[in-house]
């Protein structure tokens, strides 16, 4: 503790800083200077107040005596007068400033009391408060510090005790199942020796041959007619390869090509996809504006309803359809721009989507999944048309995709059943009189396991579409799980894989 003096006697404070102490010490002598100060004033003021009433009296008496009184006498009078009136201011004067002198230090003393106590009092709080957070923190501190240390101690404990545990029980079960293992294989190798040192030879090689047989029926159930799942059958071929084969590269927005779309955007690309599956790929052309949109050449115009006359709406892909995708829809590769976009789907597997694309002169792909082109049909973001005559590039005359579907929907005479065989064929092969399983070998239209089997058809089953859907209706008919197209398509779609 720290000691002071002031005319207040000894004040004792904490230890408040130099700056505080100043101004406090310049705060006690202001008061008392101010104290004497306002002391003094008061007792000179009324000692004036009754040097005047004296003096008044005086001058009344002097007055009235004057008459009677000498010169001299009167001279003498105001000397004893002026003598008295300064003796009296004399010892007034003394009186007020011994009365001053007590005032200001009494107003000094109670002032600096005062202000000794208030700062004595604020220092004290300013202690105890911040001892009390400087303690609480580093009671808090040390209670985390030493709850952290308990916490990994107890947490490398369980661990390590968890592993050993772990590891033993690890080793017992490894110990256990090698024991077991090795009573199995003795007690299996004393078996199969003590049945082969009792069995004939003929019956030991009876035994191989069955054996044989089970594994080759087994692998043969593959190739049943249909086996084949579609995950395998929408192969890129040499009539509709997938890859930037656009006839006009290099040109974009430039000109309006024979097609009559712009050069380079997305609508000349699907329009010549269009012409190539129906087996055109130069002039004269078979698809222009007029006969594919009529109603509007834009992207996201292909899905309105008078636009691909004959084309149906559809949830479900195959090749060769296209999608067009709305204005300000930003799908799929498309911009979102004010003209939409439209999609060449090339491929369908296993649930996997190839669309071709182009877009600013250049060509693109994309890999939706079924499902998620589902939704957006659904939401109304994109619209899937299907080709009726799907691809017909590739066989020979009389044997085009196109033909087989005529054959077909006059052979069936039923919009019902042809619609549904259109489906389950448009997800086999695609339509494709060459389509071919790169896995199983399944062949054709229907896609017929072996191929050979559509020579009950007709000898040009490889390259004719018509005997090949000969074939395929002919096989649908007999299975008793089948009998019409509809009942193969609506077993293809409850099978995963997909298969007929």
């Amino acid at each position: 503790m720290k000691a002071r003096t002031h005319q207040a006697g000894m004040v004792r404070f904490g230890q408040p800083n130099v700056k505080s102490r100043k101004g406090s010490m310049n705060f006690h002598r202001e008061g008392a200077a101010l104290g004497r100060r306002r002391g003094a004033q008061s007792i000179v003021r009324n000692e004036r107040r009754k040097k005047s009433r004296l003096l008044s009296k005086l001058s009344s008496g002097i007055r009235s005596t004057t008459p009677t009184l000498t010169g001299r006498d009167q001279r003498d009078m105001n000397e004893r007068l002026g003598d008295k009136s300064k003796q009296l201011l004399q010892t007034g004067a003394k009186r007020f400033a011994r009365t001053g002198v007590k005032a200001g230090a009494m107003v000094a003393r109670k002032t600096t009391v005062w202000a000794a106590r208030s700062t004595a009092t604020t220092v004290r709080k300013t202690a105890t408060l911040a001892t009390r957070k400087a303690a609480s923190v580093a009671a808090r501190k040390v209670a985390q510090r030493t709850a952290r240390k308990a916490t990994q101690s107890t947490a490398r404990k369980a661990t390590a005790k968890a592993a050993r545990k772990t590891a033993q029980a690890a080793a017992r079960t490894t110990a256990n199942i090698t024991r077991q293992a090795v009573a199995l294989a003795t007690r299996a190798a004393t078996a199969v020796a003590a049945a082969v040192s009792s069995m004939s030879l003929p019956l030991i090689m009876g035994i191989v041959i069955l054996m044989a047989v089970i594994t080759l029926i087994t692998s043969l159930f593959s190739w049943l007619p249909g086996a084949a799942n579609d995950q395998n059958t929408q192969t890129s071929s040499a009539n509709y390869p997938i890859t930037d084969d656009y006839p006009y590269k290099g040109h974009y927005n430039d000109g309006t090509s024979p097609l009559g779309y712009e050069y380079g955007n997305c609508t000349d690309f699907v329009a010549w996809r269009i012409n190539r599956d129906a087996g055109v790929t130069a002039a004269p052309w078979k698809y222009k504006w007029a006969q594919l949109t009529p109603l509007g050449g834009n992207g996201g115009q292909w899905g309105l309803a008078g636009n691909l006359s004959g084309w149906n709406v559809t949830t479900t892909p195959s090749a060769g359809d296209i999608i067009s995708i709305p204005a300000g829809v930003a799908i799929l590769g498309a911009s979102g721009g004010p003209y939409g976009h439209v999609g060449y789907i090339a491929q369908v597997s296993d649930g996997s989507v190839l669309i071709e694309n182009y877009g600013g002169g250049k060509y693109f792909q994309t890999n939706p999944t079924t499902s998620q082109l589902a939704s957006y049909v659904a939401s109304g973001q994109a619209v899937i048309k299907h080709n009726p005559l799907g691809r017909s590039a590739s066989g020979s005359a009389g044997g085009t995709g196109t033909d087989a579907k005529s054959y077909a929907k006059s052979a069936l005479n039923d919009d019902t059943q042809y619609n549904c065989l259109v489906q389950l064929w448009d997800h086999e092969s695609g339509w494709r009189v060459d389509a071919e399983n790169a896995s199983s070998g399944a062949y054709g239209i229907p896609q017929a396991l072996p191929g050979s089997k559509m020579a009950s058809s007709g000898s040009d089953w490889k390259t004719n579409g018509v005997t090949q859907v000969k074939w395929g209706l002919g096989y649908i008919k007999s299975r008793p799980d089948y009998g019409t197209p509809c009942a193969a398509w609506e077993k293809w779609q409850s099978r995963s894989p997909h298969w007929y």
